[in-house]
């Protein structure tokens, strides 16, 4: 049986028209008006020249069954902050996720209620389309070697593939049995896609972690572990020896974190699964609290939670090593997003929820020395 759409995180979605306002600038650290809460679905990039930026979501507390949410720009040059509204709506923001391309040029691909929106501000300024195409679940998007906007998402439990490479918005069916709220993929050296995402088949219909490429030409599928993956995230990344390695929650084995490799992008190798961590990560029902990158040299750093505790994972010879970047005594830390720049330092953003209050944090460490954090917006 597929599972209900009622798993899916309950959004209410009231359509209307958007009120577009760019350039509108906040001061960054300073506290918001107490009517709004902030720091949803932060996602970060870094560009080439080492700047940091990010997109995330506002929301006006204790509005509903009215909804007033806004998607926001926060830049970082040096030592100083800059925010900018780009999007004033009605309606719900989910998922913004934010790329820079080879010319430095800043892409942006959001929800709007169940509408897949894009923005760029390659012209200059912020523009703003309409894919023409819905989404049930995260949006995810990498950026291709001819800068088009390669795009994976669910909806219908149909795996669609969204991309605006001949010019216009186009989608492609890659099967219909799949489940998954935050799929993982990359682009590799060739162009081609790879995708690991929460899937089953018709013969069965136990949910499973699968793969999926367009290496050959067609979409082929395959299973990579019986076991099934959590839907709050599975994350993929390609290093430079084009390796393919995937970061999962496996929900069979009491939600312990997972690590599988071992496949190259011209299928030659099989996957070999390990377990990060014995113990039960608290991440269920904490949206967003993964997230995996490589090092340069293809080292693998994994960021999540386990109450009250934000922290570090990463691989130290054959062993797994921890190390805390930030702690909360109350709600938690929720909607994480990394990068490592080219020096391999890491900079991430993150939700912080106390006492029904939410503040968007910055966290950052240097190749050499212990984490510092720091607010962007509380």
């Amino acid at each position: 049986m597929k599972k209900s759409i009622l798993r899916l995180f309950v959004v209410v979605i009231i359509f209307s028209l958007a009120m577009i306002s760019c350039g509108k600038n906040d001061e960054p650290g300073s506290k918001l008006s107490s009517e709004y809460d902030t720091g949803y679905s932060g996602n970060i990039t870094v560009d080439k020249n080492g700047n940091y930026h990010a997109v995330y979501m506002r929301s006006i507390k204790n509005n509903y069954p009215d909804i007033q949410e806004k998607l926001m720009y926060v830049k970082k040059e040096g030592d100083n902050w800059q925010i900018t509204e780009l999007l004033n709506t009605s309606s719900t923001v989910r998922t913004p996720m934010i790329l820079n391309d080879s010319n430095n040029h800043l892409h942006v691909v959001f929800k709007e209620g169940k509408a897949i929106k894009y923005a760029t501000n390659q012209s200059g300024s912020w523009v703003f389309e309409n894919t023409g195409y819905n989404s049930d679940t995260s949006v995810i998007f990498k950026i291709n070697s001819a800068g088009k906007i390669n795009i994976i998402t669910s909806y219908e439990n149909d795996l669609n593939f969204i991309t605006n490479e001949s010019g216009s918005w186009i989608k492609n069916k890659i099967t219909d049995y799949s489940f998954t709220d935050k799929c993982g993929m990359v682009i590799d050296k060739n162009n081609k896609i790879h995708i690991a995402y929460e899937g089953y088949s018709i013969s069965d219909t136990n949910y499973r972690l699968y793969y999926a490429t367009n290496r050959t030409g067609s979409w082929v599928l395959s299973k990579i572990h019986d076991n099934e993956p959590n839907y709050n995230g599975i994350i993929m990344e390609v290093d430079s020896n084009d390796l393919l390695h995937i970061l999962w929650v496996d929900d069979n084995d009491s939600f312990r974190l997972k690590y599988t490799t071992g496949l190259k992008i011209d299928g030659s190798g099989s996957w070999i699964t390990e377990v990060v961590s014995t113990v039960s990560l608290n991440i269920v029902g904490q949206p967003y609290n993964l997230d995996l990158k490589l090092d340069s040299t293809n080292k693998p750093h994994i960021i999540t939670t386990s109450h009250p505790k934000f922290i570090h994972i990463y691989k130290n010879g054959a062993s797994w090593e921890e190390e805390t970047v930030d702690t909360t005594s109350t709600s938690g830390i929720q909607y994480i997003s990394f990068v490592i720049n080219s020096n391999d330092d890491m900079k991430s953003i993150y939700q912080e929820y106390i006492s029904k209050n939410s503040n968007l944090r910055f966290g950052f460490k240097s190749l050499v020395g212990s984490w510092q954090t720091d607010y962007i917006e509380k």
